[in-house]
């Protein structure tokens, strides 16, 4: 698919893991349940989401929204659902089409996320991905202008700082690799998501992006208790001109002890 916008740059916006549905997921305020037993949690999912939907209005206008996995957050078999504010996924779903109309993009395109959240019986990003008259991919291509991005939710992680470079230049080399058969052309940017933390390495082959994630802090009790490492919450853009002439930009939200608190100052 090719995409050529002359008059000014292209801008993509990459969104991901908004995870919709759980305790400390992506949503709106309309969706937003007022606890007495649980104030401090509504309040920071609505710090959260304040920052998300006045971060957008900056960046507009958008030409295209790429949503890489994960939308919904799913039954949460693991933690017995104890993770989620609503854990019917058609309310879920719900609440990922709302999130993905206030940033009016001017095309949408979708990939699938982890089957734990968006499936494993249906992939549920799909319903989400008809309402934007959008398809969704394993992999999903796109040449903007010269430019050829490749996205895809999945990749692994390291919990050694130093180490989470390394499976974003591996799957550069792979899909170097791929390309010397022919089989398609190699990415000038490849762009993963999953693993909730924000990377960015360039060299004379190519850059290769993990995204930050759109889910809060403590959205997993097992994650919480068992792993440590930082966790970004924001989103990408690119602004594409041409193959030789782009930019990235990350928005990043600092969670601070005040932010927890719902007080987005």
């Amino acid at each position: 698919m090719k995409k050529n916008i002359k008059d000014r740059p292209t801008r993509v916006l990459t969104i991901s893991d908004t995870h919709c549905g759980n305790m400390v997921g992506l949503t709106p305020d309309k969706y937003n349940p007022q606890s007495e037993t649980d104030y401090r949690a509504y309040t920071y999912r609505r710090a959260l989401w304040e920052w998300f939907e006045k971060e957008i209005e900056k960046i507009k206008p958008i030409d295209i929204c790429v949503a890489n996995g994960d939308l919904i957050d799913g039954k949460g078999p693991k933690s017995g659902g104890v993770e989620q504010i609503y854990q019917s996924r058609p309310k879920q779903i719900e609440i990922a089409i709302d999130v993905l109309k206030i940033v009016e993009a001017k095309e949408y395109h979708f990939t699938y996320g982890s089957g734990y959240h968006t499936g494993p019986e249906d992939d549920w990003e799909r319903d989400v991905a008809t309402k934007f008259n959008a398809g969704v991919e394993d992999v999903l291509s796109i040449n903007i202008n010269g430019l050829l991005v490749r996205w895809r939710h999945h990749i692994n992680t390291s919990q050694v700082p130093s180490g989470r470079a390394t499976p974003l230049l591996r799957q550069q080399e792979w899909d170097s690799l791929w390309s010397l058969d022919g089989e398609f052309k190699r990415a000038d940017v490849m762009v993963f998501s999953h693993v909730h933390y924000f990377q960015a390495h360039a060299n004379r082959f190519g850059s290769v992006f993990t995204t930050p994630a759109l889910q809060g802090l403590g959205g997993s009790q097992l994650g919480a208790r068992r792993l440590g490492g930082i966790v970004d919450y924001g989103f990408l853009t690119f602004d594409i001109t041409s193959k030789e002439d782009w930019i990235w930009t990350k928005h990043i939200l600092k969670q601070t002890s005040n932010i927890r608190h719902g007080q987005n100052a």
